[in-house]
């Protein structure tokens, strides 16, 4: 249906014993704007793994609109994060 969401949680590992990791959008390319939405949980903002600890980000797709053909109906959706040295606090 239009405007229904699925999300997925992706769990980053930081293997660092002395430095944290912090974790932002890099960029987001779905092969279809026109069908799909997508969004993560690091749009406007940053998470950090602790040294040796873990962190979540989410990706949410949105149906925008029903595709009519059906080699329309999937999509290829690629989601890059950057992942920057910093100190613990």
């Amino acid at each position: 249906k239009v405007g229904e969401t699925q999300t997925v949680t992706y769990t980053i590992t930081n293997n660092e014993d002395d430095v944290a990791a912090e974790i932002s959008k890099k960029s987001i390319t779905p092969s279809s704007n026109e069908y799909f939405e997508v969004t993560t949980s690091v749009d406007s903002s940053t998470v950090t793994a602790a040294p040796k600890g873990t962190t979540t980000v989410d990706v949410t797709v949105k149906l925008k609109k029903i595709p009519l053909e059906e080699n329309n109906a999937t999509a290829n959706i690629e989601v890059k994060l950057d992942a920057k040295a910093v100190q613990p606090s």
